[in-house]
C-alpha cells in the first residue's frame, strides 16, 4: 500500500531485503537522552464541562498529532477530535469527526506519512419503531487530512438489514466491537472488528429473545484504498462457535489487535478462549492474503493483546499475563512470523494490590517500540474509582532492549482521580505522546494529552 511505483506493486525478488536497507540507512537507531521527560505539562483537551471519554492518539507528519475521544455533551456530541502542531499547541479548534446515533465505542486511530489519519468506531443506529436497539452495532471509519478537515463521507465498514416476513420482524443481533484501524504509508488502510449474532424476533408488540446454542463469533478484517474505496470484501481472521446464553454472551474470540508496515502487510492479533485461553496472531499481505498459519503466541492466564509493526513486517505482541503477580509481557517476530528471542517482561507487579492491565503498543519505522498500560489498585484502602492510579510506559529498542525503567505518563491518584483508557504514540526519534482518560470521584471524565523527549 504505497504509492503507484511502490516497492509492493513490484513483483521483485528482493523487494523485502531492498527495502530493510534503505530503511536502515534512513532510520538509524535514535540517540536518545531521558527517555520519558515531560515536555510541557499535561494538555487538556475536551473541553471545559464535556465530558471525555475512550482517547486515541497517532503522530502525523512533522510531530502533528491527532488526539479522538467519545464526548456526550452537546458541546462535541460523537467522535470528537482534536489536531495539535508538533509543539503541543492545538491546531485550529476541535471537529466533530463522526456523529453520534446512539452510542459511541471502540475507538482508534491512525496516520500515514503525509500525515493524514483515518478515525475508526462502533456505533449504535438508531433502529425504525418498534425494534430493539441493544447490541445492533456497526462500524465506521472517517478519514482526515493532515490539515483537519473531514475527507468525504463517513465509510460504513459494516451494515445490517431488517428483513419482515409475514408480520414477523426477525432482526440479527450483530455484536460488531473492539474497532482498530492501521494506515500504510501512503494511506491504504485496513479496519479490524469482532463480530458476534444472535437473535430478536417481535411479533406485534411482543418481544421474544432467545439465544442459539452454537452462534457464531468471529474476528474480521476489510481493506481500503487511501480513497477509502474498499478492496474486495471482508476477511475473516478466525471463526469459533460460542455459547450464547440468554441475554448474555461468552464469546470465545475477542479482542482484535491491528497493525500495518509500509507497503500495508498487517497483522491481527486476538485473545481465544477455546480450546484454551491464549494469544493468537495471523499475518496477510497487502491483496489481504494470509501468510503462513496462525501463529500460537501464548497461551495460559493471559488477555487484552496489543501489537505494533515496523516498516517492513517485523511486529510485536503485548499482553497481560497472570501467574505469580500480573505482568505485562511481550514478544517479538520477524516478518516471517517467528519468534525473535525470549519473552519480554516489561513490567512485573508481584504484589497483589498492584495489576498492570491493558497494555497499548507503538511501534516506529525502525522497530523501535513503546508500550503503555495503566494500573490497577485493589487494595481496599483505594477509595477513587476507577481504582486506577496511573499510566506508565516503557520504550524499547528493535532489539527488544528496554532503552529505560518504567516511567510515568501521568501519576494524580493522590488526589482523587483515576486514570484509564492510554493511548499512546511513538516515532524513530524517541518521541512519544501519551493520552488517558482522567475520571475523579465525582465521575466526571477528562481527556488529557502529554509529549515526552526522548532527544
Amino acid at each position: 500500500m504505497k504509492n503507484q511505483h511502490s516497492a509492493k506493486r513490484l513483483n521483485h525478488p528482493f523487494k523485502r531485503s531492498a527495502m530493510a536497507a534503505v530503511i536502515a540507512g534512513l532510520c538509524t537507531t535514535p540517540a536518545w537522552a531521558t527517555p520519558g521527560t515531560p515536555l510541557g505539562a499535561p494538555v487538556h483537551v475536551n473541553a471545559l464541562g464535556t465530558r471525555g471519554e475512550q482517547p486515541s492518539v497517532a503522530r502525523g507528519a512533522n510531530g502533528t498529532f491527532l488526539v479522538i475521544w467519545n464526548d456526550f455533551t452537546d458541546a462535541c456530541f460523537g467522535v470528537c477530535a482534536q489536531l495539535f502542531n508538533a509543539n503541543g499547541t492545538p491546531k485550529g479548534p476541535a471537529f466533530l469527526a463522526g456523529a453520534n446515533e446512539s452510542s459511541i465505542d471502540d475507538l482508534s486511530v491512525s496516520s500515514d506519512h503525509a500525515g493524514n489519519f483515518v478515525v475508526a468506531w462502533v456505533t449504535s443506529p438508531f433502529r425504525p419503531s418498534g425494534l430493539l436497539t441493544s447490541d445492533l452495532t456497526y462500524v465506521r471509519a472517517q478519514r482526515i487530512s493532515a490539515d483537519g478537515s473531514l475527507l468525504g463521507a463517513p465509510i460504513q465498514v459494516t451494515k445490517e438489514t431488517f428483513p419482515d416476513l409475514l408480520g414477523v420482524v426477525r432482526v440479527q443481533k450483530v455484536h460488531n466491537v473492539r474497532a482498530s484501524v492501521a494506515v500504510d504509508a501512503d494511506g491504504d488502510f485496513v479496519v479490524a472488528w469482532r463480530t458476534a449474532a444472535d437473535s430478536t424476533e417481535r411479533f406485534g408488540t411482543y418481544y421474544h429473545q432467545f439465544a442459539l446454542s452454537s452462534a457464531q463469533a468471529a474476528i474480521h478484517a476489510r481493506r481500503y484504498n487511501a480513497a477509502g474505496v474498499a478492496q474486495g470484501s471482508a476477511i475473516t481472521v478466525e471463526a469459533q462457535a460460542q455459547l450464547v446464553e440468554l441475554n448474555s454472551g461468552n464469546y470465545t474470540i475477542t479482542e482484535p489487535a491491528l497493525a500495518i508496515d509500509d507497503d500495508g502487510d498487517f497483522v491481527v492479533s486476538w485473545w481465544s478462549a477455546s480450546p484454551t485461553t491464549q494469544i493468537q496472531a495471523r499475518r496477510y499481505d497487502a491483496s489481504g492474503k494470509a501468510q503462513g498459519s496462525r501463529l500460537a503466541v501464548a497461551s495460559g492466564s493471559v488477555g487484552f493483546p496489543a501489537v505494533g509493526m515496523d516498516a517492513v513486517g517485523n511486529f510485536v505482541v503485548s499482553w497481560n499475563q497472570s501467574g505469580s503477580g500480573d505482568n505485562i509481557v511481550a514478544q517479538r517476530f520477524n516478518t516471517a512470523g517467528v519468534a525473535q528471542g525470549s519473552l519480554l517482561t516489561v513490567q512485573n507487579y508481584p504484589s497483589p494490590y498492584q495489576q498492570p492491565t491493558t497494555p497499548v503498543l507503538s511501534m516506529a519505522a525502525d522497530g523501535s517500540f513503546v508500550i503503555a498500560w495503566s494500573t490497577l489498585i485493589s487494595s481496599a484502602t483505594v477509595s477513587i474509582y476507577p481504582p486506577f492510579v496511573g499510566i506508565y510506559a516503557r520504550p524499547f529498542t528493535a532489539a527488544g532492549s528496554p532503552r529505560s525503567p518504567t516511567f510515568a505518563v501521568h501519576v494524580d491518584g493522590a488526589t482523587g482521580e483515576g486514570q484509564s483508557e492510554p493511548s499512546i504514540a511513538f516515532d524513530s526519534a524517541g518521541n512519544i505522546i501519551g493520552a488517558w482518560d482522567e475520571t475523579s470521584a465525582y465521575y466526571s471524565d477528562d481527556v488529557y494529552v502529554q509529549r515526552f523527549s526522548g532527544n
